[in-house]
């Protein structure tokens, strides 16, 4: 009896390991390369240019060596096209789909995938950050947006808020030129709209008991499956040693 409850006891933990246990996915960090964007009817230029930095993967090197020493010199910020004027310099190292603009160039939101900041980005300190003409305004940490951290998903590539780092990006980040508000949906189907003028959060939205469970239906449904499996063979093994 006492060799069937060690193994009824190793079992449990091993499927509550597994069921509950973070997930682990191999990825390969790639750090920020130069970028710019126009703003044609401001006749305004916006140059990203990131901090070098001694260590780097490999494709990065080969990246950012394609670039002239000249482009590399040129510092992150909005610039008049038709002269060298500058309008604002920004404190900013990020990749181009990580940085939303107002139609203007004049406010800034950046948006960090992971709560870790793996890919050595720098954003501002926060997980969403909102900037106007280059000052740092509002910032909003993991406590601000996500109300349960066990929700974060974790990965070898960092620990993600908005989607899972698995699959492709489900949780849009959606911008609105008429209003300059940003719309941002959490892992957690949390919605927060903010004002990109201000950073200020307009309105928001916390997640469901429903959304929960739609989130982690996988993971209950195995807990239960190997649960019933676990009370299946107590039951036998019990009704044996009582005969």
């Amino acid at each position: 009896m006492k060799k069937i409850m060690m193994q009824f006891f190793f079992l449990t933990v091993v499927s509550v390991f597994f069921v509950f246990g973070k997930q682990v996915e191999a990825s390969i960090p790639i750090f920020p390369v130069p970028w710019e964007i126009s703003f044609e009817e401001m006749n305004m230029i916006f140059y990203m240019t990131p901090e070098r930095k001694p260590l780097q993967s490999q494709m990065d090197f080969f990246s950012i060596s394609e670039i002239s020493e000249e482009r590399m010199q040129i510092r992150t910020g909005l610039y008049c096209k038709t002269s060298t004027e500058n309008i604002y310099y920004v404190d900013i190292s990020a990749h181009r789909n990580n940085v939303i603009f107002s139609v203007c160039g004049r406010y800034i939101a950046t948006i960090q995938n992971t709560v870790d900041n793996f890919n050595g980005e720098k954003l501002g300190g926060g997980l969403v950050n909102f900037f106007n003409n280059g000052v740092l305004v509002k910032s909003y940490e993991a406590e601000d947006l996500i109300t349960e951290q066990d929700n974060l998903q974790w990965t070898s590539a960092g620990i993600f808020w908005r989607y899972d780092g698995s699959r492709a990006l489900e949780h849009e980040v959606i911008f609105n030129p008429q209003t300059n508000s940003l719309t941002i949906e959490t892992i957690e189907n949390s919605v927060f709209i903010f004002d990109m003028t201000t950073g200020d959060i307009i309105s928001s939205t916390g997640p469901s008991i429903l959304s929960h469970f739609s989130q982690n239906w996988r993971r209950y449904s195995i807990g239960a499956v190997i649960l019933t499996i676990l009370v299946a063979i107590f039951i036998k093994y019990n009704r044996k040693f009582h005969k």
